[in-house]
């Protein structure tokens, strides 16, 4: 009784993976390295759509069909085509791999078939690119079941089968604006790199004298991201007291005492001591006449410093000289210097 009892179930388990066994022959044998990559994943956007597949044997294979469904891969389900989807229009861009293919005029709506003579499959990886496809209406996912047939009536049971799934998203826009922007600031003092740190806006030279040259100093802090850079220009006057000047400085000129002078430059001097380089990160620098060691200038209107380009804050120093000849008027002399920065946009 016991020997019968374990014959059954052993005759009982041998069924059981016959039927799967036939069960897995009636979807055919899965295509490997299946993929599916878009141009356009939008709804009822225009997309190329690119698969690529891999046969696992060498059976015969004359027709090859993508069919997209709504509702899933698996090819012994009735397939509910994506409502928008339009394959109709397909057209076969490339292939590699398996070759030899053309459009057949199996392609409906949402089914694109494709033939070539009966040859032997060859294991290759393949790929075959269609442009023209329309998308699906609506976002989400959607699947496209791959069948490969011996013959052309899309008949039987196909050789190889395979499932893909792709999503139809919507798309994400990104925008961003950088302002154009133009900053100057000017000071006796800048501490840093920061226009909050401005301090004083008056140049006391003291007494002047014949014997001394007189000098003093401010700032100007600029940057800019104008494509073409910023030009910095200086205004004002020379020293005067009523109808009593002390001379300008038209060319780029040395010091020297006793001799009417007012002029201006933008460098660390030695003669006399004092002023300092343009400092921070960038391109600008001072111009010709102001970028001269013991050399000064002054003529409203100048450029005193430029750029080309864009450019980081520069802190750049404007060192005043000042002599007057021994029969200089007396009196209070006094300048109103103004500066104008202009980026090119």
């Amino acid at each position: 009784m016991k020997r019968t009892q374990f014959a059954a179930g052993l005759l009982l388990a041998l069924c059981a993976l016959l039927v799967f066994a036939q069960s897995l022959w009636a979807q055919g044998t899965q295509l490997q390295n299946r993929s599916l990559m878009l141009s356009n994943a939008l709804a009822a956007g225009t997309s190329r759509y690119k698969f690529s597949l891999q046969m696992p044997g060498m059976d015969t294979v004359q027709t090859i069909v993508f069919q997209i469904c709504a509702n899933d891969p698996f090819p012994e389900s009735p397939c509910t085509p994506p409502a928008g989807l339009d394959v109709s229009q397909a057209v076969l861009l490339s292939q590699s791999g398996e070759m030899g293919f053309v459009m057949s005029p199996q392609t409906t709506t949402n089914q694109i078939v494709i033939m070539r003579p009966p040859l032997a499959a060859s294991q290759l990886l393949s790929t075959y690119e269609f442009d023209g496809v329309r998308n699906p209406d609506a976002e989400g996912s959607y699947y496209v079941r791959v069948l490969t047939y011996q013959d052309g009536n899309l008949s039987g049971v196909p050789s190889y089968t395979g499932g893909i799934a792709y999503a139809i998203n919507m798309d994400i826009s990104i925008k961003a604006t950088v302002p154009p922007y133009l900053l100057m600031c000017v000071g006796v003092t800048i501490t840093g790199y920061d226009c909050n740190n401005v301090q004083g806006d008056y140049v006391n030279f003291g007494e002047l004298s014949s014997r001394i040259t007189s000098q003093g100093t401010s700032q100007i802090l600029a940057a800019s991201n104008a494509i073409s850079g910023y030009s910095i220009y200086v205004g004002g006057t020379t020293m005067t007291s009523g109808n009593n000047v002390i001379p300008a400085l038209t060319g780029a000129s040395p010091v020297q005492t006793g001799t009417g002078q007012f002029g201006i430059n933008l460098r660390a001097n030695s003669a006399p001591q004092g002023g300092q380089d343009v400092s921070g990160t960038g391109f600008g620098l001072p111009t010709a006449s102001y970028n001269q060691i013991n050399k000064f200038a002054f003529n409203p209107g100048d450029a005193i410093a430029v750029t080309t380009q864009p450019d980081e804050a520069r802190k750049y120093t404007v060192t005043y000289v000042v002599n007057v000849p021994a029969g200089q008027a007396p009196g209070v002399y006094v300048s109103t210097m103004s500066y104008v920065a202009l980026g090119t946009f």
